[in-house]
């Protein structure tokens, strides 16, 4: 083995995509709360050279954005109920657990964006879709794409989440 003094990773192509989840971590950090770090492989693309790359997704969850992506996330990809969710929500060490156990494996669709920091180009998943949305979209590219979770902006007021949440 030789030493290397620089990294880099391969660079997906941005597009839509289909994910399978490999991994899921829960970090919780004094100074910048807690957040959700999940990576995926791509199993599936507009952009065949993209098969086989990994993406990796962090969620700050101590944020509202964060933690209303990481719903989104959820909703398209293990099927949670699409519903309101109390602010303190992931915090449940149950419900992390509950998340932890469902999501290694999951698959979902994503579309990939890129963004640019400090020299550096990094792969974003921008939007959430099912499995099955997304392989309509690759397979009907010129047809309309099916909604996207909507943010909390976006969505109408929904009922509050019951205990046990039925997932």
């Amino acid at each position: 083995m030789k030493p290397v003094y620089t990294s880099s990773f391969d660079l997906p192509a941005e597009g839509q995509c289909i994910f399978q989840c490999s991994e899921i971590t829960f970090i919780d950090n004094s100074e910048k709360g807690l957040s959700a770090k999940v990576k995926s492989e791509i199993t599936d693309s507009e952009h065949p050279e993209n098969i086989g790359m990994n993406v990796s997704d962090n969620f700050p969850l101590a944020k509202e954005f964060g933690a209303s992506r990481f719903l989104g996330f959820l909703v398209k990809s293990i099927g949670l109920p699409e519903k309101e969710y109390p602010e303190t929500y992931f915090e449940d060490k149950k419900i992390q657990a509950k998340i932890e156990s469902k999501v290694p494996g999951a698959t979902f669709g994503g579309v990939i964006k890129h963004t640019k920091k400090d020299d550096q180009t990094y792969p974003n998943i921008k939007e959430y879709y099912t499995k099955d949305e997304m392989k309509k979209l690759l397979s009907e590219k010129d047809k309309k794409a099916p909604s996207k979770v909507k943010t909390t902006s976006e969505a109408p007021a929904k009922e509050e989440a019951p205990a046990g949440d039925g997932w």
